[in-house]
């Protein structure tokens, strides 16, 4: 890229930073005769340092290993950060590590958002406005079978088209087209203040627990149902009165059988039903 980030030592060249096997290189390539390397950054438990992104300040750089979970070298999926606020002293700032112990392979940022195609786990999608800190706010997954640790599942992912669609790569399952139900922040998980009935559930499709939340346009005695496809329930998520000033936050968890469900509350002015998919 042409350099803009904060360095000013560097802004205005051109700059390559490269995930190279044993760690990460960082280049000046603005005389391509004469190319100099700025900094080479070394990580603990490396095992194939892959590919990475650097965030829209061109401050930060996010790094996947794609090795050092299928040696065993962490416990879980891991996320290098690299904090390049002055590129010849990089500096690791933070690692993530994720609920899953797949392997990840490709990651992009876009805005305040980390796109990750991670393999048996699918797309995770990562809220990083704490750039350090980041948190996952929603998945698909594209490999519903389990979560191996092995070369299949989500290959790629590409977040940059019109109107939020990503497109994910899945090996064996083909092309996935996708527009995530939140595309900026943490923070759109705060519910529209007009919608009467239920939100879209977060994650989805979802293994553990998943959340949504319901509001009401006047003070009601409401009763949330989760029920198979012959409409039986199979669990009761919620029965009280709800007031219009504030939403209730439902959480489906439990035992639950993989496949698709349908959530259905029932008020005195209105009726909302959604389907519902958990996966292993």
């Amino acid at each position: 890229m042409v350099y803009q980030g904060p360095d000013p030592d560097y802004q205005g060249r051109e700059i390559c930073i490269g995930a190279d096997e044993t760690g990460v290189g960082i280049l000046d390539v603005t005389d391509k005769a004469n190319v100099r390397e700025i900094a080479a950054i070394r990580y603990p438990d490396v095992g194939y340092a892959h590919q990475g992104w650097l965030d829209e300040a061109q401050r930060y750089f996010y790094l996947g290993d794609e090795l050092d979970e299928l040696r065993g070298l962490v416990p879980r999926t891991r996320t290098l950060i690299f904090d390049l606020a002055d590129l010849d002293h990089p500096r690791l700032a933070a690692e993530y590590l994720a609920a899953t112990s797949v392997i990840d392979h490709n990651l992009f940022v876009r805005g305040d958002l980390l796109f990750q195609a991670n393999y048996t786990a699918g797309l995770r999608v990562l809220d990083i406005s704490d750039r350090e800190h980041p948190v996952e706010i929603g998945f698909f997954d594209t490999y519903p079978w389990g979560d191996p640790v092995k070369f299949a599942g989500a290959w790629g992912v590409y977040p940059y088209l019109p109107d939020d669609v990503v497109l994910v790569s899945s090996i064996g399952e083909g092309l996935f087209v996708l527009r995530p139900a939140m595309t900026t922040t943490a923070s759109d998980l705060i519910p529209e203040a007009s919608r009467v009935g239920l939100s879209a559930p977060t994650p989805h499709p979802w293994r553990t627990t998943t959340r949504l939340w319901l509001r009401v346009d006047r003070p009601q005695q409401v009763r949330v149902r989760l029920l198979d496809l012959l409409g039986r329930t199979v669990q009761e998520v919620y029965r009280g009165v709800v007031e219009p000033t504030q939403p209730v936050w439902l959480v489906l968890q439990g035992a639950l059988a993989p496949g698709l469900y349908l959530i259905r509350a029932e008020g005195e002015t209105f009726t909302d039903v959604r389907p519902v998919v958990r996966v292993r």
